[in-house]
């Protein structure tokens, strides 16, 4: 696997590309500011949008997945349970 690309490397394939990053941002789906913030170093990538950018952009390793599949499906409602007596007192 490879290591993740440093800042300086991702900004040079942009230039390289001629792509900004406003347009990368477009066609990825995701915030131009949370991908700017990612490539200024004011976010690291730990969670949310913010994660996934890191991840596309190979800023750091990781994978993408949608919360829907990683969360664990809510505890299913049972019906309300009533307490008719209390062990040790009146009733």
């Amino acid at each position: 696997m490879t290591s993740p690309k440093t800042r300086d490397q991702v900004r040079s394939e942009f230039a390289a590309a001629g792509v900004t990053l406003r347009e990368w941002a477009r066609v990825h789906h995701v915030s131009y500011d949370v991908a700017k913030a990612v490539m200024q170093g004011r976010l690291m990538g730990a969670r949310g949008e913010a994660h996934r950018v890191a991840v596309a952009l190979g800023l750091k390793k990781g994978r993408v997945v949608a919360a829907s599949e990683f969360m664990p499906p809510p505890p299913k409602q049972r019906g309300s349970r009533r307490l008719t007596s209390i062990p040790g007192g009146r009733g």
